[in-house]
């Protein structure tokens, strides 16, 4: 039997090659912003389609949001502050964006989608009105 909150009972397995990663699952609560919910569908969507650099660009992304769910740095500072090579990261800002996880507010403003994490309480309905405001 499994316990749904031990991080230990759970793997990344990349559909296409089978490469495995281990998942750390982070639970937060309180702090100034509230708590962290993330969607698992959403989330699981997400996944399906990243790993290596993409997926740890995504995540400084999302450990980097403001309360508004934006990142706000160019594609080089993030590229420098996340940890790889620039032409990954704007593939990966691309990448994200086709598959409506990131929305592009403005040169060097990314949204990301509140579906797959957003700060707690009334945000989520406040953060979901603007992401649909940039569609």
């Amino acid at each position: 039997m499994f316990d749904l909150r031990d991080p230990s009972d759970y793997q990344i397995v990349h559909k296409d090659t089978g490469e495995v990663d281990e998942l750390d699952l982070y639970l937060t609560k309180g702090g100034a912003k509230g708590w962290n919910q993330t969607y698992p569908q959403e989330f699981a969507r997400l996944l399906s389609f990243i790993g290596g650099q993409q997926a740890q660009l995504l995540s400084w992304m999302i450990l980097n949001r403001n309360g508004d769910n934006l990142v706000l740095e160019s594609v080089a500072s993030i590229s420098e502050k996340a940890g790889i090579s620039k032409s990954t990261s704007a593939r990966t800002l691309k990448a994200l964006q086709s598959r409506d996880f990131l929305r592009k507010v403005k040169n060097g403003m990314y949204m990301v989608d509140p579906r797959l994490v957003s700060w707690g309480g009334s945000a989520f309905q406040r953060l979901s009105r603007k992401w649909g405001d940039l569609a």
